[in-house]
C-alpha cells in the first residue's frame, strides 16, 4: 500500500536531509515533489551524488505537475502542459473575470499591472 509522508520544516533545517534519506532508502519508489523543473533537477543531481548512484533513467524528483500527469498518463483525461505565453494569457483572463466582482479591490490598482501578472505566474 502507498504511504504519503508531509516532511515540513524553514528553509535550511534537517528537512532536505531527512527527505534525502527516505528517498534513497525507497530508492525506485518514492516520489519527491517540488516546485519547479530547476530545482528537481538539482535534488536528483544531489540524491545521485549523495548516494553514489550511477544514475537514474527516471527521476524520483517531480514537479507537481510532472506527477499530476504521469498519473493521468494513458487515461482518457491524458492531458499537456500549456506553455508560458498560454499560461499569462488564462491568468489575464482570471484577473480579467474577478476585477469586476471586487474580489481584488484589496489589492487597489496594483492588480491592473503587468507586474501582478507575472507575480502570478
Amino acid at each position: 500500500m502507498a504511504e504519503i509522508h508531509v516532511y515540513t520544516g524553514p528553509h535550511r533545517s534537517s528537512r532536505a536531509e531527512a527527505l534525502n534519506a527516505a528517498v534513497l532508502e525507497n530508492w525506485g519508489g518514492a516520489r519527491l515533489l517540488v516546485p519547479t523543473r530547476r530545482y528537481a533537477a538539482q535534488r536528483t543531481a544531489d540524491l545521485i551524488e549523495q548516494g553514489a548512484l550511477p544514475g537514474v533513467w527516471r527521476s524520483p524528483v517531480l514537479t507537481f505537475q510532472e506527477f499530476a500527469l504521469g498519473l493521468l498518463a494513458g487515461t482518457k483525461h491524458e492531458q499537456m502542459l500549456i506553455g508560458t505565453f498560454e499560461q499569462r494569457i488564462l491568468l489575464k483572463r482570471v484577473v480579467d473575470a474577478a476585477t469586476p466582482t471586487g474580489l481584488l479591490d484589496f489589492l487597489e490598482s496594483s492588480a491592473e499591472t503587468d507586474g501582478f501578472l507575472t507575480h502570478l505566474h
